[in-house]
């Protein structure tokens, strides 16, 4: 049987915990546990509890924890959250309000641990495109984001950004992402049954041939607590004051011989994990040389291939390479080529810094017609000068006289291309049609964004529609990750 790596990650966030209650230990014991094991993890901190252990004199927790990577867990425990703060905002101001609320987020950890962050990461449905762009200015990956690419729904690109997805419930298969210790680690046989269900997900990933497994442990708190502090730190979107926690009911707190129990069945656990003799323990910086590099350019058989199956299956198709913006910008790219030589390109530049449109494009063109190949180099032209000038693709191009969404325009260039490379010369006339306005995954992405209106963490009534909008859009920039593929 084959060996599949693991990424280990703890989310780092007790913000509510007294001082005096004696846990702020906690992930020193997780962090010296894994030492001694001889594996490194991945401790996503809050910055709110990053100012909390320094303010406390936690320099020991610090440093053990130093020892292992740190990630960026958003800047507070409850609001504001980006993905609150992006709502009904157009993009570019989304994105600035996230940009704030991230490097903010980012310089308190950075200087807190004294290192670097390895990565950016979602929060408790704290999630927003926005924040994949702004890993990227980093250069840095994000962690637990919604959107997963086929056939394996593992690392992907999302916003020209690695992601390493979250648990997502649209893929219909066996998904490299494994939790729910949280509650079982203080219990047995809870614990011992959940290590067994542990084992065979191992098993079915391997079978699955996942490159790539992300598992989350426990968050610390929850060595200790009973349930979830952020509900005492803003149920329903109210920010209470740290003066009133004492005053109001608080999560919860286990009892010493649990907190015990807890601590010796994590060690049974990250013993299982380093002796298991197909698990092989990387962590996110060594997962991004492994899983980050994407070539610089798409070759022409690449380019073919993405053509023909976006014509197979009349949809926006995910290759398993190339994104389908990057796809439709080198087709045109290509095909403009093709008008000025005669000869298609072997090879033209990939641009992964082109995000999807901000607007939903239209599905039937206004008015469908014909066109010819004139009309063809023209959208062509026009789909490189606006996302050139924009950084972003186009929601709709002007096609000899009719408005024709970016997906109409996809499978245009698409069928131009197809039939440059099959019959050596321009088509005639292609007809103008309608077509899917974003992959068809885009929907179940957008959604997950969404479910940010049902966490008990943001106010009631929220309207999440330019989140759903905008998460679902920028599908056009999904694919898997470059060696994350089957077979």
């Amino acid at each position: 049987m084959s060996t599949m790596n693991i990424i280990l990650c703890h989310d780092t966030e007790d913000v509510y915990t007294p001082a005096e209650a004696g846990m702020d230990s906690v992930p020193k014991r997780l962090a010296e546990i894994y030492s001694a094991e001889g594996i490194k993890a991945n401790f996503m901190v809050i910055a709110q509890r990053a100012e909390v252990l320094k303010q406390r004199g936690r320099d020991d927790v610090i440093a053990a924890m130093r020892e292992h990577c740190i990630g960026v867990h958003t800047r507070w425990d409850g609001q504001p959250y980006d993905a609150v703060a992006v709502l009904g905002l157009p993009w570019e101001d989304g994105l600035e309000a996230v940009r704030q609320l991230e490097r903010e987020a980012y310089s308190i950890v950075a200087s807190v641990f004294d290192t670097q962050p390895v990565c950016l990461s979602a929060h408790a449905f704290n999630a927003a495109p926005q924040m994949h762009v702004v890993a990227r200015e980093l250069g840095l990956p994000f962690n637990y984001g919604y959107a997963a690419a086929p056939p394996l729904y593992s690392l992907s690109r999302y916003c020209g950004n690695l992601n390493f997805p979250y648990f997502t419930d649209y893929t219909g298969t066996t998904l490299p992402y494994f939790e729910g210790f949280d509650d079982v680690l203080s219990f047995e046989p809870a614990f011992t049954k959940h290590l067994e269900l542990f084992d065979q997900h191992i098993d079915a990933c391997l079978q699955a041939k996942q490159p790539v497994m992300l598992v989350h442990p426990c968050h610390p708190f929850k060595i200790y607590n009973l349930d979830w502090v952020d509900f005492y730190v803003s149920p329903n979107g109210k920010l209470i004051p740290p003066e009133e926690w004492p005053k109001r009911r608080g999560p919860g707190r286990r009892t010493p011989a649990q907190v015990e129990l807890a601590l010796r069945n994590f060690q049974r656990l990250a013993h299982y994990i380093a002796r298991h003799p197909h698990l092989n323990v990387i962590t996110i910086p060594e997962a991004v040389a492994k899983y980050g590099a994407v070539p610089a350019s798409i070759t022409r058989l690449d380019l073919f291939g993405a053509a023909q199956q976006a014509c197979d299956s009349r949809e926006v198709s995910l290759d398993q390479r190339f994104s389908p913006a990057e796809l439709v910008l080198a087709w045109a790219e290509a095909l403009l080529a093709f008008a000025q030589s005669g000869h298609l390109p072997d090879a033209v530049a990939r641009n992964n810094d082109c995000l999807g449109p901000l607007e939903d494009p239209l599905i039937t063109p206004e008015p469908p017609r014909d066109v010819n190949w004139g009309a063809v180099l023209d959208a062509a032209s026009a789909l490189l000068s606006f996302a050139s000038a924009k950084g972003h693709l186009p929601a709709n191009l002007q096609v000899a006289g009719s408005t024709a969404g970016l997906g109409s325009v996809y499978h245009l260039l698409a069928r131009s291309y197809l039939s440059v490379c099959k019959d050596g010369a321009a088509p005639e006339t292609l007809d103008l049609w309608r077509f899917d306005r974003q992959p068809r995954i885009g929907v179940s992405i957008g959604k997950q964004y969404a479910d940010l209106a049902e966490s008990q963490l943001v106010p009631p009534n929220l309207d999440v529609s330019s989140l759903y909008r905008q998460g679902k859009l920028q599908t056009w920039t999904l694919a898997p990750c470059w060696q994350a593929r089957a077979g």
